[in-house]
């Protein structure tokens, strides 16, 4: 059966996409079959064209679906069907991209990037596979890992789905989120403070 690869966010070149793409075309040098889902919105617009355009010339559009921009149950039914979700991401701003926590809410094993926070994250080899930037031969051949490994899959989707629960659920946030409160409010506060010299009583009182 076809593997089926998910990339779901902003469709632009510095999110990876034509890298993934490269990485696809191998994939099918090599015979492996898979079936690629694009869900997002393209920026600018007009790197649709290109998008399209570079299926036609290597000859992979009839195993990529461009899907446009999904939101509800309808993102949520992508995520579901897929095996593995790729986010080769090399955005120069990228700092936490909750779509990868969302994947792994949904026990996807994540191919994606030793790039910005990617890596505290997605844990390289336990919940999902990690390549360097730009690099779609590497990408290509985290793909074809899991392509080819049922059990990798299913091993790195649950250690990622394990992961979510453990540390990105709105339970678990809030928990955090008191605690930190809680700690600031614990802690000592000096009852006098110095100011130009003078000894002043602090306003503060400590808890």
């Amino acid at each position: 059966n076809a593997t089926r690869i998910l990339y779901l966010g902003t469709v632009c070149p510095t999110k990876g996409i034509l890298v993934l793409l490269e990485a696809c075309v191998q994939l099918h040098k090599r015979g492996i079959p898979f079936k690629l889902d694009v869900v997002g919105s393209f920026q600018p617009a007009e790197f649709a064209e290109d998008v399209h355009t570079f299926l036609s010339e290597h000859g992979i559009a009839d195993r990529v679906t461009i899907a446009g921009q999904l939101t509800g149950d309808a993102k949520f039914e992508r995520f579901a069907a897929a095996d593995v979700f790729c986010f080769p991401t090399f955005y120069g701003s990228e700092a936490f991209p909750c779509v990868i926590v969302e994947a792994m809410c949904f026990g996807l094993p994540v191919v994606s990037t030793h790039w910005r926070g990617v890596p505290t994250i997605v844990d390289d080899g336990h919940t999902g596979l990690l390549a360097d930037p730009q690099n779609s031969d590497a990408i290509a051949q985290c793909l074809a890992r899991l392509a080819q490994d049922a059990s990798l899959r299913s091993a790195l989707g649950a250690a990622g789905r394990a992961k979510y629960v453990a540390e990105y659920t709105t339970e678990r946030h809030i928990e955090e989120m008191e605690s930190m409160f809680l700690k600031v409010a614990r802690r000592d506060v000096p009852k006098r403070v110095v100011i130009n010299g003078t000894s002043i009583d602090s306003i503060a009182e400590s808890v």
